[in-house]
């Protein structure tokens, strides 16, 4: 029996994702290219909805991994990655729809530039509109802006989305394309990021190792954000502020850590009693919970993340 090449492992994590992944499965499943064999690889971070029971259902033919308990993204990455056959891995988040042409389009541009090793795809919300889906790499200045300033504003100025095909420092992990080869030579993502952060720190090793990431426009998929999951507002910030200062311990001086670190702890203070009086005005609970989670974050900066 001739065993035909596989192109794309898509590798995707879900956690009580029953409202989107089917859709999600379906769009990847409804593709017209010329990608000779495509996998799709599921790995389930114990999900407490029906999604394992809509994927056996609905996609019985999938990739299924059950795990028992919540390991993070990363590490459910990894899971789905060693399992995957295809010569490059396609990681995409369960709340996506992946467009028209879109393995057409990026197979092309992949087979066409062997030097590039990674691949981000231009990521929209419901109405058509950009979301990120480059970054700049962290820094101090762009860690000052997202304390100082509103999420809105200060999004635009650490993000980049070009509108045309170049090279860029970093790339959305909710749809990324990248070679199985660097992805293993590069040790995989780190399995210290629970949560966000991962794929910066990914890009950022790959771009030491000398490793070329693009960012492809014509590459589209609407992302329905956080859809993904049941994480409150509390549970996204959290993640997101232990996640960013690991990046910086990881890959910053003791002191560029220690002044982040600082930036991020004035910003969290300034914004905890504004959340928690919003709470009380308006009646909304998740903003005193917001509150309560930046403290907590608080308490694991002052005593070491």
């Amino acid at each position: 029996m001739i065993r035909v090449p596989i192109d794309y492992s898509v590798v995707i994590v879900t956690y009580n994702s029953a409202g989107c992944i089917c859709d999600c499965l379906q769009s990847l499943l409804s593709q017209d290219s010329n990608v000779s064999s495509l996998e799709i690889v599921i790995v389930d971070n114990a999900s407490e909805d029906v999604t394992l029971e809509n994927i056996r259902r609905q996609f019985p033919h999938v990739r299924l991994v059950e795990n028992g308990k919540n390991l993070g993204f990363a590490a459910a990455v990894n899971q789905g990655a060693a399992l995957a056959s295809g010569t490059t891995l396609l990681l995409l988040n369960p709340d996506t729809i992946v467009q028209k042409d879109f393995f057409s389009t990026l197979h092309s541009f992949i087979d066409r530039t062997p030097e590039a090793a990674i691949v981000g795809c231009n990521m929209l919300d419901g109405r058509g509109a950009h979301q990120p889906s480059c970054w700049k790499r962290p820094n101090v200045w762009r860690a000052l802006l997202e304390a100082a300033l509103p999420y809105t504003v200060s999004v635009h100025l650490v993000t980049d989305n070009p509108d045309r095909v170049r090279q860029v420092e970093m790339v959305s992990g909710g749809c990324m394309a990248v070679r199985k080869e660097v992805f293993e030579a590069l040790g995989r993502f780190d399995e210290q990021f629970f949560l966000y952060y991962e794929d910066a720190d990914f890009c950022l090793r790959a771009k030491r190792a000398g490793c070329e990431i693009f960012f492809l426009p014509d590459a589209r998929v609407v992302h329905y954000v956080r859809g993904s999951s049941s994480d409150s507002h509390a549970d996204f910030f959290e993640y997101m502020y232990r996640s960013k200062l690991l990046f910086f311990r990881k890959h910053s001086s003791a002191l560029i850590y220690g002044l982040v670190s600082a930036i991020v702890v004035l910003g969290i203070v300034m914004r905890t009693p504004i959340y928690y009086i919003a709470g009380i005005l308006l009646l909304k609970k998740d903003l005193r919970e917001l509150s309560a989670a930046h403290l907590r974050v608080v308490r694991t900066i002052l005593g070491g993340v």
